[in-house]
């Protein structure tokens, strides 16, 4: 899921160099999305635990 939106937000970057257009508010809060998911809690708490962390997918 991840993966999907650092690709959507590079080539919607990339479009930018040719055509500035600003992001919309809507495109900035989905760039913060993954700050609310499970898996990135998961991470955050394996790096300061030292523990490798167990991904969901969620």
């Amino acid at each position: 899921m991840i993966n999907r939106w650092h690709k959507k937000f590079t080539y919607r970057g990339q479009a930018g160099l040719y055509l500035p257009l600003p992001f919309t508010e809507e495109e900035q809060a989905e760039g913060f999305a993954c700050f609310d998911t499970e898996d990135y809690q998961e991470g955050v708490r394996a790096f300061l635990a030292k523990e490798k962390p167990v991904f969901k997918g969620k």
